[in-house]
């Protein structure tokens, strides 16, 4: 007679917190992203256990997913019916790495970290666990050896992971089309880890790189709309919380995310998307380094509503 109930499979994708970590107690997942960095910041968003979600797998997909994904490039392209679908190879590579990551997880390490980290060059998928094949032999596909052959399922099942060896090529094939460099993936014998490394666009490296026309002695003290309207050789729209942060960054050159975020009473995270935003439009830009420099509100620009 057949019986019913929850395999340690589903429990780790679907379960409650406190369940899962009185069964997996060595074993957690964490979120750092350690993009555009300022000061002494160790890291702008984090996601780890912190009882603000149920600490299983699939809401940790469903959370970090969009995350790591936001700063690849989306270009604009519509399907018949005048649908729009910014979805790319890299985007879907992304998910699939991240999918990987889950199901070679060893679950049961001494001391098991699911670990994603978002660098301004590159993102890392880290799992414990070493690799059941042979790098060469994943590399070429055909092949696969999942560690948590249950989960697999269960994220196929809900739209997520290749057929059996054809994940990895994917994301090769994906790279393949960019020049951002070539994926690496590390078999760490010494922490019992596996790590993919998919290098992506350094737009930090692209904004900290300042305008051939921009002035080079900007006003110290000139009011912002002043400034902004001093040489008019491009015209960009910014919406009211970049005019804001815009006018702190004038006043104080040396203003952190988490200081504008407390004058204008806002998310850190909606301060570092906005402040994005105005470096790729040449409004804003980097001055030194994370520790050392300052914001440069760049003088050839005029604001318009």
């Amino acid at each position: 007679m057949g019986r019913e109930g929850l395999t340690l499979a589903g429990l780790m994708m679907f379960g409650k917190g406190l369940a899962i970590r009185d069964r997996f107690s060595n074993f957690r997942m964490d979120y750092l992203d350690m993009s555009h960095l300022v000061g002494d910041e160790r890291y702008h968003d984090r996601l780890t256990y912190d009882g603000l979600w149920e600490n299983n797998l699939y809401q940790f997909f469903r959370i970090v997913s969009p995350k790591v994904q936001f700063d690849l490039p989306r270009p604009f392209k519509l399907e018949k019916g005048g649908k729009r679908n910014d979805d790319t190879p890299q985007h879907e590579a992304v998910r699939e790495a991240f999918t990987n990551a889950i199901i070679h997880c060893d679950l049961m390490a001494d001391a098991g970290i699911l670990r994603i980290e978002k660098h301004d060059d590159r993102l890392c998928f880290r799992n414990p666990g070493l690799l059941k094949l042979p790098i060469e032999a994943i590399y070429r596909g055909g092949n696969s050896k999942s560690r948590n052959p249950k989960i697999q399922n269960m994220l196929r099942m809900i739209g997520f992971g290749e057929n059996v060896g054809s994940g990895f090529p994917k994301i090769i094939a994906a790279w393949k089309e960019t020049n951002w460099g070539e994926p690496q993936l590390l078999n760490k014998l010494d922490v019992d880890e596996v790590e993919l490394v998919l290098p992506v666009p350094s737009t930090k490296a692209i904004s900290d790189t300042a305008p051939a026309n921009a002035p080079a002695n900007a006003p110290a003290n000139a009011s912002v709309n002043a400034t902004v309207n001093a040489t008019v050789n491009a015209t960009v729209k910014l919406n009211k919380t970049q005019k804001k942060i815009l006018f702190l960054l004038h006043e104080n050159k040396n203003a952190t995310y988490d200081e504008i975020a407390k004058q204008l009473d806002i998310e850190r995270t909606t301060v570092w998307r906005n402040i994005d935003a105005m470096k790729k439009k040449a409004v804003l830009r980097r001055v030194g380094g994370d520790k050392n420099g300052h914001w440069e509100v760049l003088l050839d620009i005029k604001i318009v509503d």
